[in-house]
């Protein structure tokens, strides 16, 4: 990265130059590992929320408090605010025994969602826009070759 100027060892300092010279985001299909990020752009007031590909680090928000945007590593933290509700989503809460985790975007809670994998967010000033950023590429499988019998005369 040439150019740059790194002020700190932390691993969002490369997330955050990288962004800078592709401010699509088409970086991060090419990060490997797992992350939650957020990042905030003061010259294009940008907000970017990206979770990893396999969604291994959890990245919550919700848009259920008027005009503000909440996130977080965990539901906890959404919760702190006052205004955010706690009712139950029935259908969220039908998945924890029926899966081994919930299916994002769902979570148990109404009005919180789970940023799915693969995917980000960009939130300006009155807009949330969600993106797949990576999918998973199955190959398609070859057709079965149907087999052949040989009959033998006994």
């Amino acid at each position: 990265m040439r150019g740059h100027v790194f002020r700190t060892r932390c691993d969002i300092e490369v997330l955050a130059h990288l962004l800078e010279e592709d401010p699509a985001a088409g970086v991060l299909a090419n990060l490997n590992g797992q992350f939650a990020c957020a990042l905030y752009d003061l010259r294009t007031e940008r907000l970017l929320l990206a979770r990893d590909h396999f969604g291994i680090a959890p990245l919550f928000c919700t848009t259920a408090v008027g005009d503000t945007f909440l996130f977080g590593s965990e539901i906890k933290a959404i919760l702190e605010h006052p205004a955010v509700g706690r009712e139950v989503d029935l259908l969220g809460l039908d998945q924890i025994p029926t899966f081994p985790g919930l299916v994002s975007p769902r979570t148990m809670f109404r009005n919180i969602l789970s940023l799915e994998p693969g995917h980000l967010l960009e939130v300006n000033a009155g807009s949330i826009r969600k993106r797949e950023y990576w999918d998973l590429v199955y190959p398609n499988a070859a057709e079965p070759q149907p087999k052949r019998l040989r009959l033998r005369r006994a």
